[in-house]
């Protein structure tokens, strides 16, 4: 690493000029002296004397040469104020700086490089399939990285709120919480409470899998209940323990009510081809909440039926066929005769 190396001293000589300034240096006056190898050495004033990098300047790389009381004073003052403009290179950070939270934060335990851990501070926020999988992948580095200790203990607490003694084999003990816990309540479940989600292939406790976002609709109630044909909702099914195509309730309903609002806005833009807001019709379409077309009849806790929830007291034959077309993709509807019906009228 390059230093601002050079010697302080009171000139031998009145012999030698400044190379700034080109004024003579009295004899006894205190000067900068920098050694050239295969040239001559180099003389300044101290005042127009600059270091050639713009960093700390240690004792070390100082050699005091016959300096009186008074120079070594100025020197002192001159050195102190050349200093304050940087970070000692010699010293830790403070754990007030910036870089120490990064660089040397007792949190981290490990005796990894500076480079690994600035990777472990970045990794530990990141999804464990990318950290098990294909970070590993990128270099030797990163590897190596994904199996320092001190990255699966911060994992542990992160993904499982227990602390975990450096000691142990830590990659393989989040391996094992991983395969063990409960993914929503992070506890471990007896043998005769737990519940595998053949999804995510998690476990979930029997408290948890009760929970609406775990619940799971088959491709056929979707069919059945619904009247709507899965494909264009393009979901992804995933298999259940009875080989049955199923997804996450939640899901199956966020991607309906897409759907719904999609189809909503296609019939309203159709309807503002020929009508506007002073149409009954048009205003009863933009109510309708894509969110609440549904009501369900349920029996012993399951459901039963769904039949279309009609919220609002327009009950023509063009409205209802509207909202059939939004609910569920099915019936379109004739626009040229809805416009030869509404159109013209003050509703």
């Amino acid at each position: 690493m390059l230093m601002n190396s050079f010697i302080i001293e009171d000139s031998p000589t009145g012999l030698t000029y400044c190379f700034v300034c080109g004024v003579k240096l009295e004899k006894f006056e205190m000067r900068v002296h920098i050694k050239k190898k295969m040239r001559k050495s180099e003389f300044y004033h101290l005042k127009c004397f600059k270091p050639r990098l713009p960093q700390y300047i240690r004792e070390k790389d100082i050699t005091i040469n016959k300096l009186e009381d008074g120079h070594k004073k100025i020197f002192q003052e001159w050195i102190n104020d050349w200093n304050s403009k940087y970070f000692p290179l010699d010293s830790q950070p403070t754990s007030n700086n910036a870089i120490s939270t990064l660089m040397h934060d007792k949190s981290l335990s490990t005796t990894a490089t500076r480079r690994r851990r600035i990777l472990i501070e970045v990794f530990k926020f990141l999804d464990i399939y990318d950290l098990s999988k294909s970070l590993a992948l990128v270099n030797k580095e990163y590897y190596h990285a994904t199996w320092e200790p001190e990255l699966w203990r911060c994992l542990i607490v992160r993904d499982f709120n227990e602390e975990a003694s450096i000691d142990n084999n830590l990659r393989h003990k989040y391996f094992e919480l991983f395969k063990t816990c409960c993914i929503e309540c992070k506890k471990i479940p007896n043998r005769c409470n737990y519940y595998m989600c053949p999804l995510i292939k998690r476990i979930l406790c029997l408290n948890c899998k009760n929970l609406d976002k775990y619940k799971l609709i088959g491709k056929t109630e979707i069919k059945t209940l619904y009247k709507i044909c899965p494909k264009v909702l393009n979901i992804k099914f995933g298999i259940s323990r009875k080989l049955v195509s199923v997804v996450y309730y939640g899901l199956f309903l966020e991607l309906l009510k897409n759907f719904r609002q999609k189809n909503k806005k296609t019939v309203l833009d159709k309807l503002y081809e020929e009508l506007d807001d002073n149409c009954k019709l048009v205003r009863d379409i933009k109510e309708i909440d894509t969110a609440n077309m549904d009501k369900a009849f349920e029996k012993f806790g399951r459901i039963e039926r769904i039949e279309p929830n009609w919220d609002c007291d327009n009950h023509d034959k063009d409205y209802k066929m509207l909202y059939n077309f939004i609910r569920s993709g099915h019936k379109k509807a004739n626009f040229k005769k809805i416009f030869q019906s509404y159109k013209g009228e003050n509703n």
